[in-house]
């Protein structure tokens, strides 16, 4: 082989031969190697394939943010352990969405060390986000002291539901399994760092006792380790309401569902120890075209029945919908939840458009928060009718110890799609002034606005002041809030935008 290409090849051919043929590789003008096996072996040119060593794939995606971050990455530290290169004094790192791949993530010419290393790439968000995080460290210096680090959450390997692809979105296992992916990694760098989060959900109570939280709180933020989170982009969505319920006097909270819509996932949280007796029945109306609304019947879950599944024989609901569910449990501490499912049967179905009209009731006051957890709805109009703003921070955002980070325009007022504080109401002794503590410019190039953006901004801030002298005054997110950004102390808090707001 290499007698035939001669001169042409670029370093050495080497090949092995089998039974059935050769296998060689090497690097060989394309022109020259048709030539040879047009001359050669007589097989025209455009009827034969060859593999020419390893699989080639593209490097990152070739857009705009993912070849930004291949040049600001190159300028970037090595990792404390790299005893060669340029080792870092700071850390800086992302866990964010990935895509599922056979192949392993980029990792920019071992710039970007990758902890979750196969099955999973980068998604065009990542790239942003990253790309959002090391511009701001370039733009302030800190860059060339930075190792940068990433954890990609991997879309869930199992889809939620019996037999139809309900519920099937990444949610807080996956987070975690990124989280604890990342941790011991940046445990042996032994530097300081700030983990950047800009994604969430909306998983519990809201009060800092989800396993994610949980996990946060006590085994992953130290000393010298923090996390920033984005607060979330649902200000003006209605994917949260609150109801305080007087005792034996019902209350009602309407859930509109768009046409479009896949699957619907709600839940209802409050605090056992302060009320006993919670119920909630939920009529269940299909709107047809101009005329009255059909109702499919009442589905009723209390104390007594809980854990139970309703079916839609039950209730006749049309045949279009799968399986909805109403049931109770007692959760964590002092916590319980009423959850409620609905979602379409089959990849090309959706949900008609519906209203589900909750009644709430209790024998004693308590008050009843609720979320949207899941609304496969491209358009956003499945919301609560009458839900608001408030109460709809993003798990993990919503943790005490993480520093929560809300969006503002370049004109430094509050962007208005920025998820709010606080956090839900109950008796809160971890945090009792709930989130944001702060917010950030929201803004991407383009137009394109999102608390992912502000998030990072953030954390590359917090990442310079780790790199510096003020560093020894950081003890947690509101000193470190306090030395980032010079402030004499915290000012009162805004439950738009937390403690302090930064345009630039």
């Amino acid at each position: 082989m290499e007698e035939l290409l001669g001169s042409a090849t670029k370093g050495a051919i080497e090949y092995r031969r089998f039974e059935t043929g050769q296998f060689f590789w090497g690097r060989v003008p394309l022109d020259r190697l048709s030539d040879l096996f047009a001359s050669s072996y007589a097989v025209p040119s455009d009827t034969e394939y060859l593999d020419l060593g390893t699989p080639v794939r593209a490097l990152g995606s070739g857009s705009t943010y993912d070849q930004r971050c291949r040049a600001l990455l190159g300028k970037a530290a090595d990792s404390p352990s790299n005893l060669g290169g340029r080792p870092a004094k700071v850390g800086a790192a992302i866990v964010d969405m990935g895509v599922t791949s056979l192949v392993a993530p980029d990792d920019y010419g071992g710039k970007l060390r990758h902890a979750v290393t196969s099955g999973v790439e980068l998604s065009d968000h990542a790239e942003k986000v990253l790309s959002v995080l090391l511009d701001r460290l370039d733009h302030k210096g800190d860059l060339k002291d930075t190792t940068i680090s990433c954890a990609l959450v991997k879309p869930p390997s199992h889809q939620i539901g019996l037999g139809r692809p309900c519920f099937d979105q990444a949610c807080t296992p996956e987070v975690l399994s990124a989280l604890q992916a990342l941790e011991p990694q940046l445990t042996a760098d032994g530097i300081p760092v700030a983990v950047n989060m800009s994604l969430g959900t909306h998983v519990g109570p809201h009060n800092g006792s989800s396993p994610l939280e949980d996990y946060i709180a006590t085994t992953f933020v130290t000393s010298d380790r923090y996390v920033v989170a984005a607060a979330g982009n649902e200000g003006g969505k209605g994917c949260s309401g609150k109801r305080t319920i007087l005792a034996n006097e019902p209350e009602y909270l309407p859930l509109r569902i768009a046409a479009n819509c896949k699957e619907v996932l709600v839940e209802f949280w409050w605090d056992e120890s302060s009320a006993k007796g919670v119920s909630i029945d939920a009529d269940i109306y299909e709107i047809v075209g101009g005329g009255s609304p059909i109702n499919h019947g009442t589905l009723t879950i209390d104390g007594s029945i809980a854990g139970s599944l309703l079916t839609t024989a039950s209730i006749g609901l049309p045949g279009t919908l799968a399986t909805h569910s109403l049931f109770t449990a007692k959760c964590q501490n002092n916590f319980s939840c009423i959850a409620f499912a609905l979602s379409a049967i089959g990849l090309a179905s959706a949900l008609p458009q519906m209203l589900v009209r909750f009644k709430l009731e209790a024998t004693q006051d308590v008050a009843v928060n609720s979320w949207i957890v899941i609304a496969e709805d491209a358009s956003g109009v499945t919301a609560f009718v009458e839900g608001g703003p408030e109460g709809s921070i993003s798990v993990p955002a919503t943790e005490e110890k993480v520093l929560s980070v809300a969006g503002l325009r370049a004109s430094g007022q509050m962007w208005e799609g920025s998820s709010r504080g606080p956090s839900a109401e109950y008796d809160r002794t971890r945090n009792p002034t709930g989130s944001p503590y702060m917010a950030h410019l929201a803004d991407l190039a383009g137009g394109e606005y999102g608390t992912s953006f502000a998030s990072p901004r953030a954390c590359a801030d917090a990442v310079v002041t780790l790199n510096s002298a003020k560093r020894s005054k950081c003890t947690d997110v509101a000193t470190l809030l306090v030395e980032t950004y010079g402030l004499k102390a915290l000012p009162n808090w805004n439950p738009r935008f937390g403690y302090h707001k930064q345009k630039s």
